[in-house]
């Protein structure tokens, strides 16, 4: 390209702009593909369960591995602007059990589980299951398996066009799930935000 006239080069830009155009058209709907079949398979009920349980809970556990980390670290940076006692766990240096052992059924853990989930993954959701929480896991559909051994399941297509998943359906539900806890008690929530 470099070597090339620069009439040449207007002409290698006018063809690429039209395939580029149709990437970002296919990328949008995929987008909107992934976000219709996150919340089309969330019935109203469950999420308004999910909700109340949320708002509820003396403290939220918020738990994530690897790509599932930054999520965990984002839904609890959102609803602890609404709410107190909400904590991410492991912190570092420490076991899952010892994060996990003194659980009580007046807790809620929200597990995300987004696929390359750690080989421990699967005995964490048994040991969440023995334990009295309520457990949402919020995860793509390779982790239904687990489903019956939650509370609630939540799952979030992560395709995209291209060889890495796209987050942006869980992070839109990370903001539907904190908004909707604000409001749940919003009183109490913006007295907490202005403080």
């Amino acid at each position: 390209i470099a070597a090339a006239a620069p009439h040449d080069i207007d002409q290698l830009v006018a063809v690429a702009q039209p395939r580029k155009r149709q990437a970002v058209q296919r990328h949008l709907q995929r987008e909107q593909e992934n976000l219709q079949r996150c919340l089309a398979s969330l019935p109203p009920a469950t999420f308004a369960d999910c909700v109340d349980a949320l708002a509820a809970a003396q403290q939220i556990v918020v738990m994530g591995f690897r790509n599932s980390y930054p999520l965990a670290l984002h839904l609890r940076q959102q609803l602890i602007q609404a709410r107190g006692r909400v904590r991410l766990a492991p912190q570092p240096n420490q076991s899952l059990a010892e994060e996990i052992v003194d659980l009580t059924e007046q807790d809620t853990i929200v597990l995300f589980g987004f696929r390359r989930r750690p080989t421990a993954f699967a005995a964490l959701v048994t040991a969440l299951e023995r334990s009295p929480a309520r457990v949402l896991l919020i995860a793509d559909p390779t982790a239904a398996t687990f489903a019956p051994q939650v509370s609630w399941f939540m799952e979030v297509p992560l395709e995209s066009l291209s060889a890495f998943d796209s987050y942006a359906t869980a992070n839109s539900l990370i903001c539907l799930l904190a908004n909707a806890v604000l409001h749940h008690n919003l009183s109490d929530g913006r007295e907490r935000i202005s403080d």
